[in-house]
């Protein structure tokens, strides 16, 4: 989902005559931390997924270290527009996963709606260390992932995410029309002899 905002963004600040280079000399602090969080979650995941290493019992505190990072990297940054959106959608989401266990409640009614039925399944064995199934017992199920978005997506989000991607698609655009979030290069200076 955060692929397709980043698209649509990208859309949006070319048909506004905005640069793609903007987005390259964008000045974010410390990026690189969020892209080792997602990336430590991302082989968390597929550990688990392989059959390497059961990763259920750390993924609250895996979830709680990635969306930690997350809203460091979201304030720290918080002079970029949009990012109180974006802040807000992931604090959604991050209240939400803390609230049941460290995973994402997700309606099993969306997914028999989307035709998912393989999903339901998946999610019932356990097999999805980052997703449940809401039940009776879910805490907050309303945040949880129960939006239907069709075609061509055939998805289903929560209401952070489409608070996220709606802030992602908004800072893209307003990068890529505006100079006063790029890194200016420095000129360089000629000392006198030497």
């Amino acid at each position: 989902m955060l692929a397709s905002s980043v698209f649509v963004g990208i859309l949006i600040g070319l048909l506004r005559r905005g640069s793609i280079l903007r987005l390259a000399s964008l000045r974010a602090r410390l990026w690189w931390l969020l892209l080792l969080a997602f990336l430590v979650k991302f082989l968390a995941v597929k550990l688990h997924g392989a059959g390497i290493q059961d990763m259920s019992g750390f993924m609250l505190y895996l979830q709680a270290g990635v969306y930690f990072v997350s809203i460091l990297f979201i304030v720290l940054n918080r002079y970029l527009p949009w990012m109180k959106l974006i802040l807000t959608g992931t604090i959604s989401n991050a209240a939400v996963v803390m609230l049941n266990g460290g995973r994402m409640p997700v309606s099993e009614d969306a997914l028999v709606d989307l035709g998912k039925l393989q999903r339901v399944e998946e999610l019932r064995e356990g097999q999805d260390v980052m997703h449940s199934l809401a039940e009776e017992d879910t805490v907050a199920p309303f945040m949880g992932d129960w939006i239907l978005v069709q075609s061509p997506l055939n998805t289903i989000v929560s209401i952070g995410d489409i608070l996220v991607m709606v802030g992602v698609i908004l800072l893209i655009g307003a990068v890529m029309t505006s100079d006063d979030y790029i890194v200016k290069s420095r000129p360089i200076r000629h000392s006198d002899g030497v």
